[in-house]
């Protein structure tokens, strides 16, 4: 199993030199849990990054639906942001076992083009929306997170 197969649980939020913590809560609550799900160790890590904000924290990432799955259950996620082409599977085809694993989590499908088909695919499954990768940055993948998680549909 390669690395980018495995589910990897984020180091907990405050384990760094004292004032580095990036967990906040959010006003009346925790912050919310991010599961980053790309196959792709250099994206994985971007978005990762994109998520080290207040009132955001990552709790895993996986390169692989399998490890999703599993991570989905262990850490127990607000939110996953999900690759849409993920190896051998697509992201439209693993959210709603996603979802079925954990109800109520919010899915945002992340994917390489501009295509409404996608978007609309993802709607139909249960996804709360769609961003591109282009636009992962990391003023819109918190906001898009924030709004998700909210219920809003994106």
């Amino acid at each position: 199993m390669t690395t980018s197969d495995q589910a990897h649980r984020s180091p907990a939020a405050g384990a760094g030199p004292p004032g580095t913590s990036t967990r906040e809560q959010l006003p009346g609550g925790a912050p919310i849990k991010v599961l980053v799900v790309d196959d792709n160790d250099l994206v994985r890590d971007s978005l990762q990054r994109c998520c080290q904000v207040p009132g955001l924290q990552v709790v895993g990432t996986a390169g692989s639906a399998g490890t999703a799955f599993e991570a989905v259950v262990d850490l127990q996620p607000d939110v996953v942001l999900l690759d849409y082409r993920l190896g051998q599977d697509i992201g439209t085809d693993v959210a709603p076992e996603l979802i079925a694993r954990l109800p109520g989590v919010r899915v945002i499908i992340v994917t390489g083009s501009a295509d409404h088909e996608i978007e609309a695919e993802a709607r139909r499954v249960g996804c709360s929306g769609c961003v591109e990768k282009t636009m992962a940055t990391g003023r819109v993948i918190p906001d898009l997170v924030k709004r998700a998680y909210s219920g809003e549909l994106i």
